[in-house]
């Protein structure tokens, strides 16, 4: 229902407007052609405002590819039960050129308690099939009827990359349907879903005073108000734990909990609850009506769970959570732990006197007030990748950061190349590991024509700069390499770097693989060593690098923010902040206090550094 109550923004923004309905709607499809509206929406508005949009068109799923014709953006609106069907059936049929706003709120969560949102989990499922996509997604307090009544309404749109948000907002937003803009899609998604569980908890109080003083009795707000408290305690700590615990991703969660515990389905079973009976007799007392929320709510539980087992978590810290998690398993009374709810608090105040405070951490704090930029394989935007003319014309025009990618040869030799065959950036074909370095550097780079390069060209262009930052990528993961090549690239690598003088500037070998940095550690105790994070960055990770023995990490800017920037600066990590494609981009590394930022636009990005903000 809320896909199609955006049909309402939508089609008074002037959009032509396709309402395409699962395998499940055939018959409100009919229904919506023979009367021109969604059937559900049948209840009076406010004088002008039409029961559905005039002008929208209606197909049937074996119409989807009929529907996708020409179209702009794709809103996805299933339940966490179509979550597997709409990722293997329709977000493949969907142009790549097309983006996808999902109204679909909730969580997946996996054996080690780690909780994925519905974007990520579509996008790594995707991935794995060879298609590359990236997921918006719409959160916030927005119950459809109240929007397509033009109740004003403040959600937030999230996804990779601010300029598609911006245009897709351009679509959508009316004088009543205002929308704010997020690029941590964890954050929010995260955020909207925990309140599932946390919703029952709060709606469990009106059961239980109805249980004790009647089903007629005056609603009491001191039970609900309490519980709301705890509630919002417990979600900004899972979306700490989340790597997302900003003020806005958890006002954007607390205000969807207050939407949730005012009406719907959540609240209705929490009411039940309360007044006694178990979940089982709650589902057959609402047989009809889609429970999915409880889901959500389980998988949720089921994660924290996984996580009290191996120590992360404290389950002092989560007793409203784990109480309710519970009653969905059909254990214990719906009776609430109310003590468990409270806290004591001193007040930091300042000394008598005044008092030498100790010394902060060298890297608690950015190494420096704006961030570094670093040429991404020597910059894309003029030069082919990796090619020394590109490291050579970056350094020319001040730019002295770098970055680039190394793998060893047939003959044990290295080589500076980012994919692991030639055959996308060179004239040759075939596999790195499988050509002598003099096959290698006889090929020719597509663009410029220069020939390949090897990782002591490349450290020869920074020898004895001591201004320089290098962070040199080691492609080769050490778990798909015999121990005896794994530790003739982690040597040669360290012994070149030595040699050309690269090691008195700063510098960083970096690496995706545990068993490579792991090894380079063992072999190489005073290295420095960098951790690059694909995946969510979150604590787990900076407990790795620290342990791995590194001096930076490197997580994807989208999959971060200024929370967890601060607690690797804490922990003595400096922090590159990947990729800085645009002066946007490069603003909110900025802000979330990133030391370097890789850039495969450098030389554009560091004018704008230098001209915009005096460096």
């Amino acid at each position: 229902m809320m896909g199609s109550a955006l049909a309402f923004p939508a089609r008074e923004n002037g959009n032509t407007v396709r309402l395409v309905g699962s395998p499940l709607d055939g018959e409100i499809i009919d229904a919506c052609r023979a009367t021109g509206r969604h059937p559900k929406f049948a209840k009076h508005f406010p004088q002008g405002i039409p029961p559905f949009p005039a002008g929208v068109e209606y197909y049937k799923i074996d119409e989807l590819d009929k529907a996708l014709e020409g179209v702009d953006l794709v809103i996805g609106g299933v339940s966490s039960f179509g979550v597997d069907w709409f990722c293997d059936e329709v977000l493949p049929r969907i142009p790549r050129s097309v983006p996808v706003l999902s109204v679909t709120k909730g969580l997946w969560d996996t054996p080690e308690g780690k909780l994925l949102t519905y974007p990520e989990l579509w996008k790594s499922r995707l991935a794995a099939k060879g298609i590359v996509r990236d997921i918006c997604a719409i959160g916030g307090p927005c119950t459809s009827y109240e929007l397509v009544a033009h109740d004003q309404t403040e959600v937030a749109f999230c996804g990779g990359d601010l300029p598609t948000l911006r245009r897709i907002r351009a679509m959508m937003a009316t004088p009543y349907y205002h929308i704010s803009l997020s690029t941590d899609v964890t954050g929010i998604e995260s955020a909207v879903a925990l309140k599932n569980g946390y919703a029952l908890g709060i709606a469990l109080t009106v059961g239980l005073n109805q249980k004790e003083r009647g089903l007629d009795s005056e609603l009491h707000f001191n039970s609900q108000a309490a519980v709301f408290g705890q509630a919002a305690k417990e979600m900004a700590r899972l979306l700490e734990l989340q790597g997302a615990g900003t003020l806005d991703n958890l006002c954007v969660g607390v205000g969807d909990l207050y939407v949730t515990v005012y009406g719907g389905r959540t609240r209705q079973v929490g009411i039940l609850l309360g007044r006694g009976l178990t979940i089982d007799q709650a589902k057959a007392e609402l047989a009809g009506v889609t429970l999915e929320s409880l889901v959500v709510a389980e998988r949720v539980g089921r994660a924290v769970k996984a996580r009290i087992a191996t120590g992360e978590l404290d389950a002092a810290d989560f007793p409203l959570l784990l109480h309710t998690d519970k009653l969905l398993a059909g254990n214990g009374e719906a009776a609430l732990p109310w003590d468990s709810f409270t806290f004591e608090a001193v007040a930091e105040t300042a000394p008598a006197a005044p008092v030498a405070a100790p010394a902060a951490p060298a890297a608690a704090a950015p190494t420096r007030e704006h961030p570094l930029v670093l040429a991404h394989r020597g910059g894309l935007d003029d030069y082919d990748d990796n090619a020394l003319g590109g490291f050579a014309d970056a350094l020319a025009r001040g730019i002295v950061g770098a970055e680039t990618d190394v793998r060893l040869s047939k003959d044990g030799e290295l080589v500076i190349m980012h994919d692991d065959t030639v055959d996308r950036t060179t004239n040759g074909t075939g596999r790195v590991d499988e050509k002598t370095l003099a096959e290698l550097t006889a090929l020719r780079l597509r663009r410029s024509g220069e020939n390949v390069p090897t990782f002591r060209q490349f450290c020869e262009l920074y020898k004895g700069r001591a201004d320089v930052d290098v962070e040199i990528e080691m492609k080769e993961h050490g778990d798909e390499m015999t121990p005896e090549r794994l530790d003739r690239y982690v040597t040669l690598l360290h012994d070149q770097a030595i040699e050309c003088g690269l090691v008195e500037g700063t510098y960083a070998f970096t690496s995706f693989s545990i068993p490579t940095l792991k090894r380079f550690h063992e072999l190489f105790p005073d290295a420095r060593l960098g951790l690059i994070c694909g995946d969510r960055f979150c604590e787990d990770d900076i407990a790795q690098a620290t342990a791995l023995g590194c001096v930076r990490i490197a997580p994807d800017w989208r999959r971060t923010g200024p929370m967890i920037v601060a607690k690797a600066h804490a922990a003595g990590l400096s922090v590159n902040l990947w990729c800085s494609d645009s002066t946007e981009i490069y603003e909110i590394v900025k802000d979330w206090g990133a030391d370097v930022s890789t850039s495969n636009i450098p030389r554009f990005i560091a004018e704008y550094a230098r001209s915009s903000q005096g460096i």
